[in-house]
């Protein structure tokens, strides 16, 4: 069965400084609102219900935790790893995901996000801003096949669109 991915930058944050970690950065009112904005959104877009994956970053998991709520998930499988990481490392991930499961939404940073996006999708260029989603669609139907060019974009979106 086909696989779809989505993945979903975390919402604006607040500006780093010297008293805090980047890892520790939260959410904007703006980042907030995004969130429940995209999450509403796209409320009714799978089937069945997704696996979620997030950074456990402050600014990633809050967005993850907004969606999850809007979509009545109770469950958020929470990966350090995610931060700070390269494409190749989600894209590691990705490979060792379990194949009963389709759908999955990933929760993370750029720019490892949009250079996945661009590595899975060849021919095209998405740059992910904050709250941005791209879904793609992968004609595999084992995880471990996700590579270079296997996918495709169904839908671009983001807060401003």
């Amino acid at each position: 069965m086909p696989k779809t991915l989505l993945l979903v930058r975390h919402g604006k944050a607040e500006l780093g400084n010297f008293d805090q970690s980047d890892f520790d950065r939260k959410l904007t009112e703006r980042g907030i609102e995004n969130a429940h904005f995209m999450s509403e959104k796209w409320k009714n877009r799978f089937q069945i219900s997704p696996i979620l994956i997030s950074s456990d970053a402050k600014r990633a998991l809050k967005t993850a935790k907004i969606f999850a709520k809007t979509w009545n998930i109770t469950q958020i499988q929470k990966k350090h790893s995610l931060y700070n990481a390269e494409f190749l490392d989600v894209l590691a991930l990705i490979c060792n995901l379990d194949n009963q499961h389709t759908e999955i939404v990933i929760f993370g940073h750029n720019p490892s996000l949009s250079d996945l996006s661009n590595y899975l999708c060849e021919n095209e260029n998405c740059q992910l801003p904050t709250c941005g989603m791209v879904e793609i669609s992968l004609d595999i139907d084992d995880w471990q096949l996700t590579s270079k060019g296997t996918g495709k974009i169904n839908t671009f979106d983001f807060p401003k669109r």
